[in-house]
C-alpha cells in the first residue's frame, strides 16, 4: 500500500544554474548568463536556499531568461501540500506579485473546462 508521494516540482527560472548559493547543475546552457559566471555545483546536501546573497544581481540574470520566470499564482500555491502547513501571518506577507499564469487545474487541451 503507498501511503504517500514525493513528487518535487521545477519551475522554470526559480534556481539559475549559477546562482550564487550553489545548484545542482555541472554547467550553464544559456550562454547570455555565463556573464553571472559558470555553474556553482553544490558539494552539500543542505539547503542553501536561506544563504545571503545579491538580489539585484539574480533579477538581472533571470530578465536574460529565454522565457518569463514561472511563478506561482495564489491559488496554484494554496493547492500545494506545503500550503497547509504555513501560517495564515508567513502566507499573508508575500511581497513578490505571482504573475500570471495558466489555472493547469482547471483547462483541457480542448480549451474546456474539465
Amino acid at each position: 500500500m503507498v501511503l504517500a508521494y514525493h513528487v518535487p516540482l521545477a519551475n522554470y527560472g526559480f534556481w539559475l544554474p549559477n546562482d550564487e548559493r550553489g545548484s545542482g547543475s555541472d554547467f550553464v546552457r544559456n550562454k547570455a548568463l555565463l556573464k553571472f559566471g559558470a555553474a556553482k555545483k553544490l558539494t552539500t546536501r543542505r539547503s542553501t536556499a536561506r544563504a545571503p546573497h545579491n538580489f539585484d544581481v539574480r533579477r538581472l540574470a533571470k530578465d536574460l531568461l529565454r522565457y518569463p520566470a514561472v511563478e506561482f499564482n495564489e491559488q496554484q500555491v494554496d493547492c500545494s501540500p506545503a500550503a497547509s502547513r504555513k501560517s495564515p501571518a508567513k502566507k499573508a506577507s508575500s511581497s513578490t506579485p505571482a504573475r500570471s499564469s495558466p489555472d493547469i487545474s482547471t483547462s483541457s487541451s480542448s480549451g474546456t473546462a474539465t
